[in-house]
């Protein structure tokens, strides 16, 4: 893009898990490479913006895709009981935002992570 002088726009795929470790998810591998996405994410951004080149992560929860069909029944139900809006994300739902990130309708935004997650990290209890 630097080098065909092609303003425009990047989107990583990240995940909550990147953002913050979930009870019962014991993925420390996984959470950590999303961890790293996300400030790949910042780090390209804060390079790339003098080109007019602009990157963000769209950070999913659960996801119901093909792969997580066969995890049904592992996770979905915890899943579900920690997400305000009560149920898994369709994949269409992932795709809006990006789609968003990837337009002109975003063309101040960069370096941002966004979670797509039903309210999945807004819902934090404190064990006293």
């Amino acid at each position: 893009m630097i080098d065909s002088k092609i303003k425009g726009s990047i989107v990583n795929v990240s995940s909550v898990s990147g953002i913050g470790a979930l009870r019962n998810v014991p993925n420390l591998p996984y959470n950590v490479s999303k961890a790293g996405l996300d400030m790949v994410t910042k780090q390209f951004a804060l390079e790339l913006g003098q080109y007019q080149i602009r990157v963000n992560s769209v950070n999913p929860t659960l996801v119901m895709t093909p792969m997580i069909t066969n995890l049904k029944e592992d996770y979905e139900k915890d899943f579900i009981a920690r997400t305000p809006m009560g149920r898994i994300a369709k994949v269409e739902e992932i795709v809006g935002p990006i789609m968003y990130l990837l337009s002109d309708y975003s063309s101040m935004v960069s370096g941002q992570i966004h979670p797509v997650d039903g309210g999945l990290l807004s819902n934090i209890a404190v064990n006293v």
